[in-house]
């Protein structure tokens, strides 16, 4: 079944039906009220007058309906800006973080990258060797005398 944004034809035709259906009866109630005549109901009122009291009205409706409209638009603007910014924010992310990623791989698998990271980690490893295996044997054997001293404390022995 066709849809306009979430209402069917079918609710919009009955809408109408109900709006045309409204008008008609009130139309019946004001002509069998006025005793099937539809005349101008205080005699003295002249046909400028009236047109001129029904002008007036209709410009009224129109200034609110204006009015209606205007603000209406001031919060469908507001919406549409939100949504705007979200969808052009998210499309942004997702359009760096995969140029950046190629580039990221690219550049990590060029040859002089490699050839940078070999030469590091083992001027690293070389540099390091002796200070790091001292430190870790220095730490083995504080470790060693702490849990000596907590068996010792406790009765025990190692």
């Amino acid at each position: 079944m066709a849809s306009i944004k979430g209402t069917s034809i079918i609710k919009i035709f009955r809408g109408a039906v109900a709006y045309i259906g409204a008008g008609a009866f009130g139309g019946i109630v004001v002509w069998v009220g006025q005793g099937r005549s539809l005349q101008i109901s205080p005699m003295s009122v002249s046909y400028p007058d009236l047109i001129a009291v029904l002008l007036t009205a209709v410009a009224l409706i129109v200034a609110i309906f204006g009015v209606v409209m205007a603000i209406l638009a001031i919060f469908g603007y507001r919406h549409f800006k939100g949504v705007v910014e979200r969808a052009s924010k998210t499309s942004a992310e997702e359009v760096v973080t995969k140029t950046a990623k190629e580039l990221v791989v690219e550049e990590i698998n060029s040859e002089k990258v490699k050839q940078l990271i070999i030469s590091e980690v083992g001027r690293i490893i070389e540099s390091e060797k002796s200070g790091t295996v001292s430190a870790w044997l220095k730490e083995r054997e504080r470790q060693q005398n702490a849990l000596n001293e907590i068996d010792h404390d406790n009765g025990g022995s190692r």
